[in-house]
């Protein structure tokens, strides 16, 4: 049997509720509602399907990698979007969550979990506010609201998480700390 994963930090639980309102109020004010659905989270590595007996050897590859990673303060400041469907808070990039992010990524390709997986020069870390439901007529309202809105918020990004989907949302399956001085 398959199951999907997510890899993601998720900031504390005050954070989460500061990003969640963003999300919260955007919906309210638009009429959007998939970016409620999954946690706050900010994607480390794109979903993928593992069968349940790669899952004991997922959690053992993502501890290992943690243990190698030091642990970061991040900062996610201002607005931008994609697509004209997807609004998000802009994780501002820098070099310890960037080699987290490439760990991961190295994690997938050299176990064989995502075939298909590179070094995902591309990754832009973000916290969605809005997609999918999105229209391009929506996000250009969305766009001259958030466009020129400041927003700043700084958390400790002590561990990162292994997400399960049972079928309906997102589930925990593990915290993995990431290393301390």
């Amino acid at each position: 049997m398959k199951a999907l994963y997510l890899i993601a930090i998720l900031p504390s639980s005050e954070q989460a509720g500061v990003i969640d309102g963003l999300r919260r109020e955007c919906s309210e004010k638009y009429q959007v509602f998939r970016a409620l659905r999954p946690p706050v989270h900010m994607t480390l590595y794109k979903p993928v399907w593992l069968s349940s007996g790669q899952e004991d050897l997922l959690i053992r590859e993502m501890r290992l990698a943690g243990s190698e990673q030091q642990g970061f303060i991040q900062e996610a400041a201002d607005f931008s979007g994609f697509s004209n469907r997807v609004l998000y808070l802009r994780a501002v990039p820098n070099p310890e969550l960037i080699a987290l992010q490439r760990r991961i990524a190295r994690v997938f390709s050299e176990s064989g979990f995502d075939p298909e997986s590179g070094d995902n020069e591309a990754y832009h870390p973000h916290f969605t506010l809005a997609y999918r439901d999105v229209t391009p007529e929506k996000f250009q309202e969305m766009w001259m609201e958030y466009q020129h809105r400041g927003f700043r918020i700084t958390f400790p990004a002590d561990h990162f998480s292994i997400l399960k989907h049972d079928g309906k949302k997102w589930q925990v399956l593990e915290n993995i700390p990431l290393k301390t001085t």
